[in-house]
């Protein structure tokens, strides 16, 4: 099972519990899990993003050495050589771009659901303690 899998997995188990005094130490399990989940999340969240930052360089640095290259042929020319040129950097850069937003997208729901998690887990306890 992939992390995301894990997740959603731990996610849709919250919404499916009961938020009663008998769920708590449940719930402080799910919470615990599902940080921990997060961490990780957001450690590939943040190589993805490194990745992307990286290929975007690489894509801007390529581009201008092809287009220095071929300047003799002509400034439309040498445009047109050098997207080509780049054109496998453009894909990757676009499937990395997608990567990292969908971990984007998770991560800041992990994040939203464990505010709400903490938030019941409170209120438990001060039904708890009255």
């Amino acid at each position: 099972m992939t992390l995301i899998e894990t997740i959603t997995e731990q996610i849709a188990t919250y919404n499916a519990t009961d938020i009663s005094a008998e769920n708590l130490d449940y719930l402080m399990g799910i919470r615990k899990n599902l940080s921990y989940n997060a961490y990780l999340l957001g450690l590939d969240t943040a190589r993805a993003k490194r990745q992307l930052e990286t290929i975007k360089a690489q894509r801007k640095i390529k581009y201008f050495k092809s287009k220095v290259e071929h300047l003799k042929d002509g400034v439309g020319k040498a445009e047109t050589l050098a997207e080509v040129e780049v054109s496998e950097l453009r894909e990757k850069e676009a499937n990395t771009d997608g990567i990292y937003s969908g971990y984007k997208i998770i991560l800041e729901q992990c994040n939203e659901v464990l505010k709400s998690i903490q938030q019941d887990l409170s209120v438990l306890r001060l039904e708890m303690n009255a």
